[in-house]
């Protein structure tokens, strides 16, 4: 992979710091290509032309490397390559915090022609204010850009003892797309609004005029905008912009380095500057879509509006949404893959992000809710019992057994914690707050949101007890597939979990030992685990639609819903259709160009409720079990 290449970086192992590489090569221009990886993102640049950006955050352990084709860029001779590398080193959720360094090698027909080495010239990237740490939300933090610093010189950089293991995994290259400039909605002497259009993930760019040097102004992006004709900028902690200075003059920039998710794109001054352009270079994983076309007109609608958020909620791995997290759920990531298999044929970024969960087991035996965040709180149960589901559900599509030699230990690690907190032959309680959240899907008892029970005693959720029956029964069938067996009592187990929470009054389960209330997906689980089944389990489904009162389920979580019904009856199948047809057309006809995190759009989450959200795409799922 690289053979030469040395970890280096600049004289500064500061966070947030931007730094530029430089190096000149001689090439036959033949086929040459670059592997590297770095701590951080990059962006590559061969004789003045963008290459790519997108290094994943990952582990000093399982470090990737990406490798890109130069031979669109190369020329015959001499040639000169540019690497621009952001240092982030601030933990968030999308991103773990190591040392600074890049290493890269190029080669071409088997020779080395160009590495990293401490002969590399570097430099701190001009413009760039170090330590500038502002935190956006839960993407990370930001930068600010000043047009009026001036360029340092070039100088040798530094060999680091940066310690890493390479890993031959990875996906494909993202696919940078031409430039969206957006349409004016307001043009103000200190403030410019402009809408994309529809949601797009990217990279900010623009021009702008100014008179004098020195002024401040602000690039804001959202989803979304206030009553009073702005864009959400500012909401609790969050902070929803690029910062900027601008010079006297021309002021271009496009940052390939800081992705945003947004349909709308505000810029605001401190003094007036006219706006040329404002828009966004967006990018995507190279899905190549299938031919399908699902039912009705409206059925084609939402199918279309579902491709596009499964393309807006992809970069070298799956991530949950756009524009407030980027980051890759467990949960999330299950809805994209069952989509993915059937809409795009996709397998082997499935495959990778499989692993890559893998390696975010943490010491309490529990998966990281968000690899490869370093997680001390708020880690979900709930989400490390999905990784059972979603890893039998890529073995059953795939055929591909190999991925369990590297994802079993995890499995086996998750199962383990689970069955360390169960006592006796009872069901597993409820884990401890705050290093546990107990979160299931944003509806009402569900959320994680204390209720106060748990000061009484050990409280045991329906929910997570009935996912860890049907995770035990996918970890016995994968088990299987490799000639092993697992030891378990699962008729006690469910005869538990019948005993703790099944209404036969209602035919239906409770939410909790402790609770009196109900919910479709709750139920839902029980009847996916078998803990009733023939009669009683119509009997439950039945329920689930006629009980006043009971919870629904939300968008997240609608897929363990609809294969409870249809697993009760295939009878269901037109409820199903309808249910997708009025949830989703209630979207389309608020304007929705991609699909939201819940049903109450941008109101959910004390108002950062995200418009454009992986796990929403599962009607393409149930589209083609139905119409293919």
């Amino acid at each position: 992979m690289m053979n030469q290449a040395k970890w280096i970086w600049i004289e500064n192992g500061k966070p947030d710091v931007h730094a530029e590489f430089v190096c000149r090569f001689i090439s036959l221009a033949l086929s040459p290509e670059l592997f590297l990886s770095c701590d951080g993102n990059y962006a590559v640049y061969l004789n003045g032309k963008f290459v790519g950006a997108g290094q994943v955050s990952d582990y000093e352990t399982y470090k990737l490397v990406d490798r890109y084709d130069l031979k669109p860029f190369v020329r015959e001779g001499e040639n000169q390559l540019k690497i621009c590398v952001w240092h982030i080193g601030v933990d968030s959720v999308n991103y773990r915090a190591e040392k600074a360094g890049v290493i890269f090698e190029v080669k071409e027909e088997g020779e080395t022609t160009a590495y990293s080495s401490r002969k590399t010239l570097s430099r701190i990237a001009a413009g760039y204010r170090e330590e500038y740490c502002r935190m956006i939300a839960q993407v990370g933090i930001t930068s600010l850009f000043d047009f009026t610093q001036k360029e340092e010189r070039f100088t040798e950089s530094a060999e680091t003892d940066k310690k890493t293991v390479f890993t031959d995994d990875n996906v494909q290259n993202l696919r940078f797309l031409p430039f969206v400039n957006g349409k004016t909605v307001i043009r103000e002497d200190k403030r410019v609004l402009v809408d994309l259009g529809e949601e797009y993930f990217g990279f900010v760019g623009f021009s702008v005029e100014s008179r004098q040097g020195g002024i401040p102004f602000t690039v804001s992006f959202g989803e979304h905008i206030l009553p009073e004709g702005k864009l959400l900028r500012d909401i609790a902690t969050c902070h929803f912009g690029l910062d900027f200075v601008a010079k006297e003059g021309d002021n271009s920039f496009c940052d390939y380095l800081r992705p945003v998710g947004c349909r709308y794109l505000e810029i605001v001054s401190e003094k007036e500057i006219t706006v040329g352009r404002l828009g966004i270079v967006p990018f995507e994983y190279p899905f190549e879509e299938k031919p399908f076309v699902p039912g009705n007109n409206l059925d084609q609608k939402i199918y279309e509006v579902c491709i596009r958020t499964l393309r807006r909620c992809a970069s070298k791995h799956y991530i949950d949404c756009p524009w407030r997290e980027q980051g890759m759920y467990v949960l999330d990531s299950r809805n994209q893959m069952l989509c993915g298999y059937d809409a795009f044929g996709e397998f082997a970024l499935a495959r990778f992000n499989l692993v890559f969960l893998s390696k975010g087991i943490l010491d309490c035996g529990l998966l990281s809710s968000c690899p490869p965040a370093r997680q001390e709180n708020s880690i979900i149960p709930f989400f490390s019992l999905i990784y059972f589901l979603q890893t039998y559900e890529y073995v059953e599509r795939s055929g591909d057994d190999s991925v369990l030699d590297e994802v079993m230990p995890a499995l086996t690690a998750v199962l383990e914690a689970f069955l360390a907190k169960r006592k006796d032959t009872g069901p597993i309680a409820r884990f401890p707050e705050p290093k546990f959240w107990n979160f299931y899907e944003w509806t009402e008892g569900s959320n994680g949101i204390s209720d106060g029970s748990e000061e009484k005693g050990e409280t045991f959720d329906l929910i997570l007890n009935a996912t860890f029956l049907l995770a035990a029964e996918k970890y016995r069938l994968l088990l299987k597939r490799r000639g092993e067996e697992l030891s378990f009592p699962f008729d006690d187990f469910s005869a538990s979990m019948r005993k703790t929470f099944y209404d036969e009054s209602e035919g239906l389960f409770r939410l909790s030992d402790r609770s009196h209330s109900y919910s479709r997906l709750g139920c839902s689980m029980a009847l996916l685990a078998g803990v009733v089944k023939g009669e009683e389990a119509k009997r439950v489904a039945s329920r689930m639609l006629e009980k006043e009162g009971i919870v629904d389920c939300s968008l997240s979580c609608a897929a363990f819903f609809y294969d409870a019904l249809l697993a009760a009856d295939p009878g269901y199948r037109s409820f199903v259709l309808e249910d997708i047809r009025r949830k989703y057309g209630y979207m389309l006809d608020c304007g929705a160009t991609t699909f939201w995190e819940t049903l109450r759009g941008s109101a959910e989450n004390g108002g950062v409720g995200s418009l454009c959200h992986g796990w929403s795409a599962i009607p393409v799922y149930y589209y083609h079990k139905f119409f293919s």
